[in-house]
Formats: C-alpha cells, sequence, structure tokens
C-alpha cells in the first residue's frame, strides 16, 4: 500500500489508539501487525524531527530568538504596572506595531540572523517533503467486524484502504 509518511504517522497513532481497545482477535491481531509495521516509519520521522530540533538550539537561533522577544518585550502594549501585555501566549503589540515590524525586519536583515532563518526554513521545508513523500508499506487488511464497534467516522477515514467489507 503506497502512504505519505505524514499519513502513516496518522495511521500509527490511530491504531495506536485503538490497541487498547476491545475488539475480535482478528481486529487484535491486524492492529497489532500493523502497529508493529509503521512503527519503522515512526522511528524514521522522530529521528528527522530530532534533527530539525538540533536547528533550534544551536547557539545562532537561541541568539536570535532571545534579541526577537527583547523586541517584542520593548515594542508590546503596557499594563499599568508596565509590564508587557500577554494575550494567547503572544505579546499584545498595537500601539507601536509599525515599529515593530520595522525593528524586526532589521534584525532579521543582519547577516547572521538571516543565515540562521534561511536555514531553519529550509529544514522546514525539507521536513514537509520528507513527510509528504510516498512510501511503499504492506499492511495486513482488516475486516470492518473485527473493529471495535464504537469507532467515528473520522477515525475510519484515516483507516481508510486499510478496511475491507
Amino acid at each position: 500500500m503506497e502512504l505519505t509518511r505524514e499519513k502513516s504517522l496518522q495511521l500509527w497513532q490511530l491504531l495506536n489508539s485503538l490497541s487498547g481497545q476491545k475488539t475480535s482477535a482478528k481486529g487484535a491481531y491486524g492492529i497489532s501487525k500493523n502497529r508493529r509495521i509503521l512503527e519503522v516509519e515512526r522511528e524514521a520521522v522522530i529521528d528527522a524531527q530530532k534533527s530539525q530540533m538540533a536547528e533550534l538550539n544551536s547557539p545562532d537561533f537561541l541568539a536570535f530568538d532571545q534579541a526577537r522577544i527583547d523586541l517584542c518585550k520593548e515594542y508590546a502594549d503596557k499594563d499599568e504596572n508596565g509590564n508587557p501585555v500577554v494575550q494567547n501566549n503572544n505579546f499584545k503589540i498595537l500601539e507601536r506595531n509599525a515599529e515593530f515590524l520595522t525593528a524586526l525586519n532589521e534584525l532579521q536583515e543582519e547577516p547572521t540572523n538571516a543565515a540562521v532563518l534561511k536555514t531553519r526554513k529550509e529544514k522546514e521545508d525539507d521536513f514537509t517533503k520528507f513527510m509528504q513523500e510516498s512510501i511503499e508499506v504492506d499492511l495486513h487488511l482488516i475486516k470492518v467486524d473485527d473493529l471495535p464497534n464504537d469507532m467515528t467516522a473520522q477515525q475510519m477515514d484515516v483507516l481508510g484502504d486499510l478496511v475491507v467489507e
């Protein structure tokens, strides 16, 4: 069966959640077998994520991010105590937004920061391409009658062609 890595990860997550539900022996076998088959791809995704996260922990990126946060604090709207206003984990920057955007743009254009951001964007693009790549996996088909009775339509959509009547 041909799947993207993204679909294989969604399928593994669903199978993992179904593994604790009561079903027939054949259903449990199919769920378990497919989960083991997809575990290899899940590990490949985890390794790719680790590589991407390593870039986010580079000293240059951490320095850029701290400078960005400092700018946010400087230009953020202030409460009655003079502290930056935070809403939904974001600094609220309305009053001086144009000034903030100019300062942020200047920060992003500094040579070291521009290089760090370019590398980060490239890694994000590479990861997106990696997740969209098609892979071939030999999955075990599961009869619909062997699946848990309380499955939702959304779960069935994820299982897709893995289920037969």
